[in-house]
């Protein structure tokens, strides 16, 4: 199996680069770059899948790799024989077909998992962002944005999350003005919170998400999927799976929401 990597990731512009390691766990180490502002490289295996901008190694090849740079520096050097091993993967987010029927599913799993959660995310919220942006309430929208922004604990803080997900979600609707529009006011104040949020938001911005989003928006079609995807999502870091399904599924309900709106006027 090949190693896979963004298609996107600016490593591949600059495939001689230097990191320090910022964190190892199981299946992600996150590396920082070394006397630059450029984002963190995020190296992952396993069921975690690709992140923007990011690698994504076969699990017996990352153990490997992440035995050998504990408290190193670690250095990525190009050659005809590692380019040769790479797969490139576009992370861009196409539409996506939905089954209202599972939607409400899925938004039914989740309210479960969320009576057992304390976040300052929820489904209004998310659904308010969506038709702030639909509706070009920007200094509305301005507000909301504000308010989740590094709002939450964690390397990706919740509200980050949630827009995120709101953000993905219009995307595979294909409301594409509305999911830049709120991922560049969201970038506008990016500074207000983490390393990781920046990329992922700035990722987000260019239509780009890390490949659990792509599986989390392909669910919708069949509800099957729909549970089985929104009940995995607690063991998507503390809380990062739900928020993120939170935003997504407040800006699919808005998104429906919207063109039932629409078909009503026009008939």
């Amino acid at each position: 199996m090949n190693v896979r990597i963004d298609a996107a990731s600016p490593l591949l512009s600059s495939f001689d680069s230097d990191f320090e390691v910022a964190h190892s766990g199981k299946s992600t180490v996150v590396l920082r770059p070394y006397e630059t502002q450029e984002d963190d490289l995020i190296v992952t295996t396993g069921e975690v899948g690709l992140m923007p901008g990011g690698i994504h190694y076969p699990r017996e090849v990352f153990e490997l790799w992440r035995s050998r740079i504990q408290g190193t520096r670690v250095t990525f050097r190009s050659d005809n024989r590692s380019l040769e091993m790479i797969e490139l993967v576009n992370l861009q987010l196409g539409i996506a077909r939905i089954d209202q029927d599972s939607l409400l599913l899925a938004v039914h799993v989740l309210n479960g998992l969320r009576s057992r959660e304390f976040g300052v995310t929820s489904l209004e919220s998310a659904r308010a962002v969506a038709f702030q942006a639909f509706d070009r309430l920007t200094d509305e929208l301005a507000v909301s944005i504000r308010q989740l922004v590094g709002c939450g604990e964690g390397s990706t803080p919740a509200g980050d999350d949630l827009l995120v997900g709101v953000c993905a979600a219009l995307r595979s609707r294909g409301h594409l003005a509305e999911a830049m529009l709120i991922a560049s006011m969201a970038c506008d104040i990016a500074h207000r919170t983490t390393r990781a949020s920046r990329l992922y938001l700035r990722a987000a911005e260019e239509g780009r998400f890390a490949e659990r989003v792509h599986l989390l928006a392909g669910s919708f079609a069949h509800q099957a999927d729909a549970a089985k995807i929104i009940k995995s999502i607690q063991g998507w870091g503390a809380s990062s799976g739900v928020d993120l399904a939170t935003g997504m599924l407040g800006g699919l309900l808005a998104a429906v929401e919207r063109t039932e709106a629409s078909m009503a006027r026009s008939a």
